[in-house]
């Protein structure tokens, strides 16, 4: 399938806040790089919209404040690299049937760190939904447990039309799975991000 929407209306988006700031230092250049290849916007914030939550949940602030100017906004952690530029956002979105949510998986379940979202009402319920999970806010996976619970509750035959799933490895790869030529590698839970980050660039 070929998607034709221009690159104009994909958001690139990543939030760093202060506790981030040398992991971004490293990243947002990287993404940065990426978006001017084929001109797609891209935001790096800095600040958190809601200071009474992580910054793991202001992901999602910032996500709403920008889905409505854009078709997808793809949301990054700040501790990811774009590794395979020659991968376009088009064709993951293709790959993932256009859905409103696409995402990956792992042992755990739902990764959160990488994610794109469509300009839908669906989206926008789904946003509401997982903010509202208020029990989940200091979580150790936050928002992440959030989204998962939501998504279970909606059910997964009612979830057909909306989410998409792609391989891990092709949207959101680990230092323990990654090969050359995947999307994107995330260094989540790793203990020294900073010198396994280098490594890689």
């Amino acid at each position: 399938m070929i998607l034709s929407l221009p690159a104009s209306k994909i958001l690139i988006l990543t939030l760093a806040d202060a506790e981030y700031a040398r992991i971004a230092a490293l990243s947002v250049p990287n993404k940065r790089a990426y978006a001017e290849t084929y001109g797609y916007p891209f935001r790096a914030e800095t600040d958190l919209l809601n200071r009474t939550r992580t910054a793991s949940w202001n992901k999602l602030d910032w996500v709403k404040r920008y889905l409505p100017e854009y078709e997808y906004v793809l949301w990054t952690d700040a501790d990811t690299l774009i590794m395979n530029f020659e991968i376009r956002l088009e064709d993951l979105i293709a790959e993932g049937k256009e859905a409103d949510f696409i995402a990956s998986q792992d042992s755990n379940g739902l990764n959160a760190g990488v994610f794109f979202l469509k300009n839908t009402k669906w989206a926008r319920y789904f946003l509401s939904d997982v903010y509202a999970q208020s029990q989940f806010q200091n979580h150790i996976w936050g928002e992440q447990a959030a989204m998962s619970y939501v998504l279970s509750e909606y059910g997964e035959a009612s979830l057909k039309d909306f989410v998409a799933y792609l391989p891990a490895r092709r949207l959101n790869a680990y230092p323990t799975n990654y090969a050359d030529g995947d999307f994107l590698l995330h260094f989540a839970g790793d203990g020294d991000r900073l010198k396994t980050m280098e490594r890689f660039l």
